[in-house]
């Protein structure tokens, strides 16, 4: 049987206009849930709009815009979309 390795990178590690996939969110339970509760599911596809040293992460979700703070991002694995 042959494996690929997926190659994931923290969303604060993202580059801003390529697509992404939410591989999973890595947290305490709080984090996690405030973050499901915002859409940010497994399998979802994201955009990084705008991404600057040491300020929130703009994104594109759902067809909106939404800032997300570094300290939260870090927690979300993503990889290049592919679908």
């Amino acid at each position: 049987m042959i494996t690929f390795a997926i190659k994931t990178i923290p969303l604060t590690s993202a580059e801003p206009g390529v697509r992404y996939e939410i591989v999973s969110v890595s947290s305490g339970q709080g984090v996690r849930g405030h973050l499901f509760a915002m859409g940010f599911v497994t399998g979802m596809a994201i955009n990084v709009v705008r991404q600057e040293p040491g300020k929130s992460l703009v994104l594109d979700i759902f067809g909106g815009r939404l800032a997300l703070g570094r300290d939260m991002a870090e927690n979300v694995l993503v990889r290049v979309f592919e679908g």
